[in-house]
């Protein structure tokens, strides 16, 4: 199902699965909110063996469903929380947004971190 983003003049934005020119903003302001055009990109995912779940997976709603499925596996096995998630190769774009350092590293290994 279609889901339609509206904005009004001041800036509060509303989603809904309507598609109308425009309606009013809510209970925030008394505007006029208008549709605007936005789209989604859906990366596929081709269908692998993942090494982690020791599944294969078709697309990345089964490979997040098999990674929470083994978080929960690994939690209760070894009694530590696990929280396994998927990203993209475009999360990883910025090593610090997800706790990674340099230290430690070779100078080639440093080389190719900051070459990212």
């Amino acid at each position: 199902m279609p889901i339609f983003e509206y904005r009004c003049p001041v800036g509060h934005t509303r989603v809904i699965n309507d598609r109308l020119d425009s309606i009013l903003c809510g209970s925030d302001c008394s505007e006029i909110a208008r549709r605007r055009f936005s789209f989604s990109i859906v990366h596929s995912i081709p269908e692998h063996f993942n090494n982690n779940t020791g599944t294969y997976v078709n697309n990345e709603r089964q490979l997040r469903d098999q990674l929470k499925y083994q978080s929960d596996a690994e939690s209760l096995a070894t009694g530590l929380d696990h929280n396994y998630e998927y990203l993209s190769p475009a999360d990883m774009t910025d090593l610090s947004s997800r706790g990674v350092t340099t230290d430690g590293l070779t100078d080639n290994a440093l080389r190719k971190v900051e070459s990212l």
